[in-house]
């Protein structure tokens, strides 16, 4: 499988895990298999936001432990959502990169799409990301801090040893903010960050309202930029200028 990707911000508060989800549900949209993995221990959010939380009755965790099986642990998508492979609860020394790439060795040919939704940070769970994933995409909100801050994790990346390809998305883009100066604009964001551009994902009221919802439905201007970003990764030529959008 050649589609495992970590996704990663330097800073918190991007909505990185709102992304995650909305562009698993976006690709499922396009009839792909697509497995969510939360690697954010103890504070997970990922089964929040699908609606799922009463379902996570076992997590990755408890698959190194020996508590279950993977096929135990994932919940199953339903209305629209992808998979999901939640965090433990509570860091163990059984957490490793070679732990998490085992189960997702034995589960990958289940699934078009896997995605590693990081916390936020450089910690040790961004390095386990980066060990077992073959390509990343790096969120951050057109504001200096946040750029500056997913600029590092992207070299933080590269300083793995990861060879993979690294995307950027720039989420909750205001575009007159932006054209006044108040925010940075798409052009610059990408000049900060030396991450090549791979969506633009607009400010939107309603990803919150939409999060613990139904996936049908949502039609946002958010949500068809998750989609766009889902063609883009399933190789459609989409233009990325956000005039477009």
């Amino acid at each position: 499988m050649q589609n495992i990707f970590l996704v990663a911000s330097g800073k918190g508060g991007v909505g990185k895990s709102s992304l995650t989800a909305f562009l698993g549900r976006a690709l499922v949209k396009l009839n792909k298999r697509v497995l969510l993995i939360d690697l954010d221990i103890a504070l997970r959010s990922l089964d929040l936001i699908l609606g799922v939380t009463e379902k996570c009755v076992y997590d990755w965790g408890d698959v190194l432990e020996g508590r279950a099986m993977p096929e135990q642990a994932v919940v199953k998508g339903e209305n629209g959502n992808p998979d999901l492979l939640c965090a433990p609860v509570r860091s163990s020394s059984a957490i490793d990169a070679a732990g998490l790439l085992l189960i997702i060795q034995s589960i990958k040919d289940n699934y078009d799409y896997i995605f590693l939704d990081a916390p936020a940070g450089l910690g040790v769970m961004l390095s386990i990301g980066a060990a077992v994933a073959n390509k990343a995409i790096v969120v951050a909100t057109p504001d200096e801090v946040c750029v500056r801050s997913a600029g590092v994790a992207a070299d933080k990346i590269r300083s793995f040893g990861f060879n993979g390809e690294i995307r950027l998305v720039i989420n909750r883009y205001r575009k007159k903010e932006s054209k006044k100066g108040m925010l940075l604009n798409a052009d610059t964001v990408i000049d900060k960050t030396y991450v090549q551009l791979i969506g633009i994902v607009p400010e939107d009221s309603l990803i919150a309202f939409h999060s613990v919802k139904s996936a049908f439905g949502f039609v946002g201007p958010a949500s068809k930029a998750f989609m766009r970003i889902a063609k883009r990764l399933e190789g459609e030529q989409i233009p990325l200028k956000f005039t477009k959008l």
